[in-house]
């Protein structure tokens, strides 16, 4: 689905808000997680819309974690220890839908970095497969195991982030070895799917998000490429 024209303002707006605080305070929410002043700002200004248009709002940032559609699904910065470090590795994910279901032409996804083009993209190499992993998952050894001469792993910080730079064809699958909440992804994934660009649990195609947590392994791919995954990651 294309932008919705009554959505443009407020596309604008976190933009704006984005250019306007580029050094917003940190504070230490529970189990060491951080949160900017931007990411309280973003979602008061997205509520504040979506309570104009009587939109459910799903944030990461407010206390109502109903799933109730139609419904926006806002992280307002995924990878905030990169924000936070001045690493090019965090979005804000944004999603729009009127259900559960992933292949609705009625949603909408839309993953904001605005500094994109400090990102390093690593080069391609011909007959490899490139995927993107977690930077996290990377520095605690989920990944050394999985070694091929096909497939080139390469860790990128930001799940929301990954999944913009797949949907926009910088890699050729996404792949993350630890659950994820709805917030994390839906915005991702749903620019994914426009692209044909599919989400799988373990060794299923999903088809619809009807709960907030969503455990691993999860990969997003083209439907072509997940049996060779399979084997690679022992699914």
């Amino acid at each position: 689905m294309t932008l919705p024209p009554a959505f443009a303002p407020l596309l604008k707006d976190v933009e704006s808000l984005f250019a306007l605080h580029t050094n917003p305070k940190v504070h230490e929410k529970t189990g060491q997680e951080l949160v900017t002043d931007l990411d309280l700002i973003l979602s008061k200004e997205i509520k504040k819309f979506s309570e104009t248009h009587h939109i459910h709002l799903l944030s990461e940032e407010e206390e109502d974690k109903q799933l109730q559609f139609p419904m926006f699904i806002l992280d307002p910065i995924d990878g905030t220890k990169e924000f936070v470090r001045g690493i090019p590795e965090y979005a804000l994910s944004l999603a729009f839908m009127q259900s559960p279901l992933l292949n609705s032409p009625t949603n909408w996804g839309w993953i904001f970095n605005p500094v994109f083009n400090k990102f390093k993209m690593p080069s391609r190499r011909p007959g490899k497969l490139l995927g993107f992993v977690s930077r996290s998952e990377w520095d605690a050894g989920l990944y050394i195991e999985f070694k091929s001469n096909d497939i080139l792993l390469y860790p990128v910080g930001s799940i929301a982030f990954k999944l913009f730079l797949l949907a926009n064809n910088y890699c050729d699958f996404v792949i993350t070895l630890k659950g994820k909440n709805l917030w994390d992804i839906a915005g991702g994934t749903i620019e994914c799917q426009q692209q044909n660009i599919k989400l799988f649990n373990k060794t299923e195609e999903m088809e619809s998000f009807n709960t907030i947590r969503h455990t691993a392994p999860l990969t997003w791919c083209r439907a072509e490429f997940f049996s060779t995954l399979t084997d690679f990651f022992k699914l």
